[in-house]
């Protein structure tokens, strides 16, 4: 029914009433007649208050933001001094799961400024976007209801992958199988001269600008513009190739390493046989984690046409390769080390910790 049609049943049975209690008399009808003259009024007063003239704003909690985590929502509600009786706020929020509505009865008389907080539980790996917010008003009974939509500004989050905590040492011991780890960040480029400087001790020889040196009876070297290189890449097999929890399984792994990497200042390459993602890494930094992790958290799981593997063995440095037991001999003989999924391999985050012992296996080029 229309509220235009509620209205008119209303008035009318409010006119019926009136008739019986003139022409019939007696407190029972003249009682059912100010009942229907105070529903009316109730009616009257949700239809005329300054619903649009309310104002809500959204702060949301500190991230970053970890999928199993959670996240604070804060509404602040500035509403005018109406006698609303029935005020009701819906939130929308828009995630991998799809839409949710958080619904919550507001009490404005009193107050003119209320705050409500909420959390978002169990966040998924995504992204999570936050919509306009419904602001409804009716009646004790719902037969007349308003409502008007409040503009928000669009918000969209990225829910990082879960991680587990690693030290340094766990992930030398891990990924360089007991190898001297070069923390060095850089390399040398042979062949984009920046300028001539001073000679420091450990300097390679072929490096000395002899023209320089003899004109000004100092030692001086050749400055070669610094070309970031990365230590290790961490390649993700394509997503058909793991069943759907194992490859969220897979994705934290990857998302734990790049973590710790980072906290280490070690430069590193994320990628997946489903997506090209060759850039020259950042530098070790907080761009360089958000960049990485807001890859992975955008991560998609279905049917692709994976990339060729040799595209991604072409870099320098150690390959890590995240597969699972089905195909891992594929990539046996050319990535440094393998970590397998699923299925005679690590299974959850926790088995993946008991693993960072001395026993591991491994795959050699």
């Amino acid at each position: 029914m229309g509220i235009r049609f509620r209205g008119g049943v209303v008035l009318f049975s409010t006119f019926l009433s009136l008739l019986f209690a003139l022409f019939a008399g007696g407190s029972l009808a003249w009682h059912l007649f100010d009942f229907l003259l105070v529903l009316l009024a109730i009616a009257l007063f949700s239809q005329l208050g300054p619903l649009s003239s309310i104002v809500v704003t959204r702060g949301l909690g500190s991230g970053p933001y970890y999928a199993g985590g959670w996240l604070e929502v804060t509404l602040a509600i500035t509403a005018t001094r109406w006698p609303w009786l029935h005020l009701v706020m819906v939130d929308h929020t828009q995630s991998v799961r799809g839409t949710a509505k958080h619904q919550f009865v507001l009490t404005t008389i009193g107050d003119r400024v209320q705050t409500i907080r909420y959390e978002v539980t169990d966040l998924q790996r995504g992204s999570l976007e936050f919509g306009d917010i419904d602001l409804i008003t009716s009646d004790f009974f719902g037969f007349f209801q308003r409502s008007v939509r409040i503009k928000q500004d669009a918000i969209s989050l990225h829910i990082w992958p879960k991680i587990i905590g690693l030290s340094r040492t766990e992930l030398k011991n891990y990924i360089w199988q007991g190898q001297q780890l070069d923390t060095r960040r850089t390399r040398q480029a042979s062949t984009q001269l920046q300028g001539i400087r001073e000679y420091i001790p450990g300097d390679r020889l072929s490096h000395i600008h002899w023209k320089t040196t003899a004109r000004t009876g100092e030692f001086k070297v050749k400055h070669f513009e610094p070309e970031n290189e990365a230590e290790f890449i961490v390649l993700l097999d394509t997503a058909p190739h793991f069943p759907a929890n194992d490859w969220e399984l897979a994705i934290s792994i990857a998302a734990s390493l790049v973590y710790q990497a980072n906290r280490s200042q070690l430069m590193l390459r994320i990628t997946t046989l489903d997506q090209p993602f060759d850039y020259t890494p950042l530098p070790s930094g907080q761009g360089a984690l958000v960049r990485m992790m807001d890859f992975l958290s955008a991560l998609t799981y279905g049917s692709t046409d994976p990339l060729d593997p040799v595209h991604h063995m072409r870099y320098r440095g150690h390959v890590l390769v995240i597969t699972t037991n089905r195909y891992r001999a594929i990539w046996q003989g050319s990535a440094d080390s393998i970590i397998v999924v699923g299925d005679g391999g690590i299974t959850s985050l926790a088995d993946w910790r008991a693993h960072l012992g001395p026993t591991r296996e491994r795959a050699s080029r």
